[in-house]
């Protein structure tokens, strides 16, 4: 039988018409489950349910790994559970020329300056603002960023915008009013927090440098309030707690602070602070072999927090057990001359002529982001010196080992105002 040409024309439309509208439908009934488990991954993260929020994330991902909704928000979800390399990972699968570019890259930068890779994450940052010009998150980041490279002009050219777009303030503004580093007059600097905590109520981390502040100038009323609003916003924040642990301590308020010790304990286990802080409590109530054993707890957690040594070992003379005593005062000793000599250097007027030695101080101390801020300035002030490019990358190694390692849980020394 013969079938003609038109026949066959109409026969083959209808079935591709069928067959794209069955994956029209397919794909489209896809779409709708993605949508859901996307959905549902979010509502989870906003109730802090990471677990739950990254397996539904994961189950979007799984039926269209083009979704760059899911993969963003997953990587949102892992660096709120420190997951810092994964976080990345996931942000590798979001390109910049998507709808999610801009935000992408904002938490992009923002984990980087987590993990210490400040230049990739100005990189980052400044891809965003390409991409959105008006972020003012992005313009937060860089302050800080610029603050600890001590970039003063990018600093101020970055406050004036966001001046300019009425913002809040730079969230991480934290380290700018402790870093050793800073020698800006710090009163100026906090009466800038100031208005930034006044006119931002989730400031979190310009509260807890209020707070400090406050503590440090013996207002320990305001800082109690300050502190205990940023514990509010932030109850997950192992900063804000032991600040205010410390606060509640240095107010003789010993009960409360004890309440509160215990409940960090159980969260952040592994903090030499928390020892610290235990040890104070117990110093104060007469108790000194307790006191003795946290102050030795916190001593061989931190070896470098030198009223940790220089009170167990004054704790141990007082109790006759001066051979004991001897190492720790010892130490104590060494630390106070090394932060004697590192504040004498910071805050001479030529201390980007020092900047090699106190990167070297910095490091001996453990200070890690502070110690790559000054072999920055180091770098620029001696370009072509090739041993110190050979420290610096050998130091920088080093830094991203130890950050690739499974995360212990406790603070970086670096990251809490001194």
């Amino acid at each position: 039988m013969r079938i003609s040409w038109a026949w066959l024309t109409i026969v083959l439309v209808l079935a591709l018409g069928g067959a794209g509208t069955w994956c029209a439908t397919t794909w489209s009934a896809r779409r709708s489950k993605v949508e859901f488990h996307v959905s549902r991954g979010e509502a989870a993260a906003a109730q802090r349910r990471w677990g739950p929020a990254a397996s539904e994330l994961e189950a979007a991902i799984a039926l269209d790994p083009t979704c760059v909704r899911a993969w963003l928000v997953l990587a949102d979800v892992q660096f709120r559970q420190e997951q810092h390399l994964a976080a990345l990972a996931s942000l590798s699968h979001v390109p910049s020329n998507s709808s999610q570019g801009a935000a992408a890259r904002l938490l992009e930068g923002t984990v980087l300056l987590k993990v210490g890779r400040a230049s990739q994450a100005e990189t980052a940052l400044g891809e965003c603002l390409k991409l959105d010009s008006r972020s003012i998150e992005a313009r937060r980041r860089l302050v800080f960023l610029f603050g600890i490279e001590l970039r003063r002009t990018d600093l101020r050219r970055t406050l004036w915008e966001l001046h300019a777009l009425d913002a809040a303030g730079p969230t991480d503004l934290v380290l700018l009013s402790g870093s050793t580093f800073i020698v800006w007059n710090a009163a100026e600097i906090m009466g800038t927090v100031e208005k930034f905590v006044a006119s931002d109520a989730g400031d979190v981390f310009a509260r807890v440098a209020l707070g400090r502040y406050r503590m440090r100038q013996s207002d320990l009323a305001g800082a109690r309030q300050i502190l205990q609003e940023a514990c509010r916003f932030a109850p997950d924040d192992p900063e804000a707690h032991v600040t205010l642990a410390e606060c509640l301590i240095d107010d003789n308020d010993l009960a409360p602070a004890a309440q509160l010790l215990n409940r960090i304990q159980n969260t952040w286990p592994q903090d030499p602070r928390v020892e610290y802080c235990l040890a104070r409590i117990a110093e104060s109530d007469d108790r000194t072999d307790t006191a003795i054993d946290h102050y030795r707890r916190s001593a061989a957690a931190d070896p470098d927090h030198r009223e940790s040594h220089y009170r167990l070992g004054q704790l141990l003379l007082q109790s006759n057990r001066t051979s004991e005593a001897e190492p720790f005062l010892d130490r104590a000793r060494k630390l106070a001359e090394r932060e004697t000599l590192l504040s004498t250097l910071v805050s001479s007027q030529d201390a980007a002529k020092y900047s090699p030695q106190i990167a070297r101080l910095e490091v001996e101390l453990k200070h890690d982001r502070l110690a790559r801020a000054w072999y920055t300035e180091a770098l620029r002030q001696n370009p072509t010196n090739e041993s110190l490019k050979t420290e610096a990358a050998a130091f920088e190694s080093k830094v991203i080992a130890e950050f690739e390692k499974p995360s212990t849980g406790m603070i970086d020394r670096d990251w809490r105002l001194p």
